[in-house]
């Protein structure tokens, strides 16, 4: 069986501009469970339509001057 399957049947329906647009504005895990797709499924969709993730777009951390 393969291991990234989760049996979500959503995985394999078409994409609506709506979801799209969730695309990159949270981490993956947290859209796929907001849309009850896989984690898999979001991630593949959003490097299909070329949107950086969520982690890529936070600033860096502050630097102190110690």
């Amino acid at each position: 069986m393969d291991p990234h399957y989760t049996g979500l049947a959503r995985d394999y329906e078409p994409w609506t501009e709506q979801e799209d647009a969730l695309l990159g504005t949270d981490i993956d895990r947290v859209i796929a469970t907001k849309l009850k797709r896989s984690s898999v499924a979001v991630g593949m969709r959003r490097k299909k339509l070329g949107i950086p993730s969520a982690k890529a777009r936070r600033p860096a951390p502050a630097q102190s001057d110690s």
